[in-house]
């Protein structure tokens, strides 16, 4: 078997000619790879995140796994609503920070700043953290960034980089709606809001996945969840706000003949349990 044959074998449930060997390699081991900054791969795009991680695919031989790379919102990041400006740069960092202005001219800043260092992948921070002020007294702009496709142009072009190397995965639909510890007091508080924004989720999950099956290239899987399902969300959270859009999601995907999965970094043993289709 190809590693894509062998990958796709075991996502339709049956026997690959063998046990796939696909590491989590997302970040780090890629863009050291490039022998580049990491600053190249995260801000730049040259190359993006994606291209790294197949290059080092096939330069290490092992069955590939790339989680999403296209959105569905062509152009949305072009959109001038925030623009992205760099407010310090040294010689082993370059922090950026997102703005906007309204009709009269007036700058509004975002209170987190992204950090790219030279030789880590990207974080974010208060700008405190760092001795910054929320509103920089001076910053420049981002230039040089490289162009690529977007939406299912995008696809085509990663489902050719990758080959018969590995597959390719799109969204629709995440497990996590709870996600920071500020959204854990204000679920408690108001939990109906969050119910809301979890049938939100699911209505533009189901728009998602139906926009990617009417797609002439389609991804080999659909990919939901996110990094923690359970770090934020308790099991009864994840219950009542995960759980129904992942049943549904999932019920979609097999009537379509989409494989999907559950990536959800962090305790996963409770949600493997909870997600056993044999106890609903």
């Amino acid at each position: 078997m190809t590693s894509r044959e062998r990958m796709m074998a075991v996502l339709r449930g049956e026997i690959p000619d063998r046990v796939p060997c696909a590491p989590d390699i997302s970040n780090m081991i890629p863009c050291r790879l490039t022998g580049k900054p990491f600053w190249d791969i995260y801000l730049y795009q040259d190359p993006p995140l994606w291209k790294a991680y197949i290059d080092a695919v096939k330069h290490f031989g092992f069955d590939g796994f790339l989680g999403p790379v296209f959105s569905l919102d062509e152009g949305k990041r072009h959109e001038p609503r925030w623009t992205e400006a760099i407010v310090q740069r040294t010689e082993n960092r370059i922090v950026t920070q997102d703005f906007r202005e309204d009709e009269w001219g007036e700058r509004e800043w975002l209170p987190r700043i992204r950090i790219y260092d030279r030789d880590q992948p990207r974080t974010f921070k208060d700008p405190s953290l760092l001795g910054l002020p929320n509103v920089p007294p001076e910053w420049e702009p981002v230039e040089g960034v490289r162009e690529w496709p977007e939406g299912e142009e995008l696809l085509k072009l990663v489902r050719r980089e990758m080959g018969e190397q590995g597959i390719v995965a799109g969204r629709a639909g995440r497990t996590i709606i709870v996600g920071t510890p500020e959204a854990i007091y204000e679920y408690h508080e108001n939990p109906e809001k969050y119910r809301r924004l979890r049938d939100e989720i699911l209505e533009r999950a189901e728009a998602d996945l139906a926009k990617i099956m009417a797609m002439e290239t389609k991804p080999d899987y659909i990919s939901m969840g996110g990094s923690g399902t359970l770090i934020w969300q308790t099991p009864a959270m994840f219950r009542e706000l995960g759980l129904p859009i992942l049943k549904r999601m999932s019920a979609l995907c097999r009537k379509a003949g989409m494989p999907s999965t559950v990536h959800s970094c962090g305790p996963e043993k409770e949600l493997v349990r909870i997600a056993d289709c044999r106890r609903h």
